[in-house]
């Protein structure tokens, strides 16, 4: 991989190992652990950020490989290339579930048909839960494959343009309709929590980075660095003193963009400005577990659920083995998982992608070539 996005691949891991230990951290209090001072109940505060940190990058990741993008061939291209990036793998942990849950409630309460498509509209008829944030990645991806019908030159400017539409639907919103309320949340339009969620702008905040990195560079990154410190100190602030719970929960979804979308921000921000000088972070792990990091997003809940299910968590409570250490056994186990399921698994599925993509859209080409006058 080109070396102008190893940060970005070290930016991937480091978003994904944050929601796998907010997830394993329920596990880590059920078997004993201490509620405070130690890695699990930090992250257990904080750990959910990593889908915005996810968001941010999928905006960034957007805007800098569609440069040349151009033409009604090249935008089904991308529009091929983006739906085969996200199905073919989730649907591997699919049908691992179907597998698992054969027999048990569990199947008969989902939307199997939604959760195939990813278009269930509600969160507790998915079948793998964490695949909600695939929705917003496919509707980001139907978005800027609309975008990229514009010319380059006015792409920002559009982006601009649905990022204040936006902002000013959910003002409306939220002070009109209430709909953040949490007596009448769940029955709330889905054109307010989908089509007009404040999760969209963190895609566009990705998006913006990229665009300014092509014109310019940050000349001090420490007053960058403490504004990210600041904003994590005020959301945990947040959190413990103005709200029940966390920002994870969706009636706090406002907030949590304010707060964890433009902390993900300013940290892509840092990671691309250290990578051009030079600065990479990690790089062998960073492309490692980069790489891998779809495979641990969408297998650790499915593996955290088997270690409960075989007994394994509660084996670690019953020999008295320190909470801490079991807990990160566990993850050792994940991510050996993660890495085995990416190569034999992720990556042939990746190459066929690719191999499938460059017949189906070159084939006209070389037939061309080939005729005879």
């Amino acid at each position: 991989m080109h070396a102008k996005i190893i940060n970005i691949q070290f930016l991937r891991a480091f978003a994904a190992l944050l929601v796998v230990f907010y997830h394993t951290s329920a596990h880590y209090f059920a078997v004993g652990g201490e509620h405070a001072g130690n890695l699990f109940s930090i992250m257990s505060h904080i750990g959910y950020a990593g889908v915005d940190i996810f968001f941010v990058i999928s905006g960034y990741i957007m805007w800098y490989t569609t440069y040349k993008t151009q033409g009604f061939k090249k935008i089904l291209e991308f529009i091929y290339a983006r739906v085969t990036r996200i199905y073919p793998l989730y649907w591997s942990f699919f049908f691992l579930l179907i597998l698992i849950y054969w027999g048990k409630e569990k199947l008969t309460q989902s939307d199997i048909i939604g959760s195939f498509f990813l278009t269930t509209s509600s969160l507790g008829d998915m079948l793998l839960p964490v695949a909600w944030t695939l929705q917003y990645e496919l509707y980001f991806y139907l978005f800027f494959s609309l975008l990229l019908f514009v010319p380059r030159n006015y792409q920002i400017k559009v982006l601009l343009l649905a990022l204040v539409t936006i902002i000013f639907v959910q003002i409306y919103a939220i002070y009109d309709l209430h709909i953040y309320d949490k007596a009448h949340f769940n029955s709330v339009s889905r054109f307010y929590l989908f089509w007009t969620s404040p999760f969209i702008t963190e895609f566009f905040l990705g998006a913006f980075v990229a665009y300014y990195f092509e014109h310019r560079r940050i000349k001090y990154l420490i007053p960058v660095i403490i504004s990210i410190i600041l904003l994590i100190l005020g959301a945990l602030y947040y959190q413990d003193h103005r709200i029940e719970g966390t920002l994870e929960q969706g009636y706090y979804m406002p907030q949590r963009v304010l707060f964890m979308g433009t902390i993900a921000m300013l940290l892509l921000v840092c990671a691309i400005e250290l990578n051009a000088r030079g600065i990479l972070l990690f790089p062998k792990i960073a492309m490692k577990l980069g790489n891998a990091s779809y495979s641990l997003y969408l297998s650790h809940t499915i593996l955290l659920y088997l270690a409960y299910n075989t007994g394994i968590r509660k084996n670690i409570h019953d020999i008295g083995m320190y909470p801490g250490l079991g807990m990160s056994i566990i993850i050792g186990i994940i991510l050996w998982y993660t890495l085995l399921h990416y190569k034999y698994i992720e990556l042939p599925l990746l190459k066929l992608s690719k191999k499938t993509r460059k017949k189906l859209f070159t084939y006209k080409q070389k037939k061309i070539k080939n005729q005879k006058y």
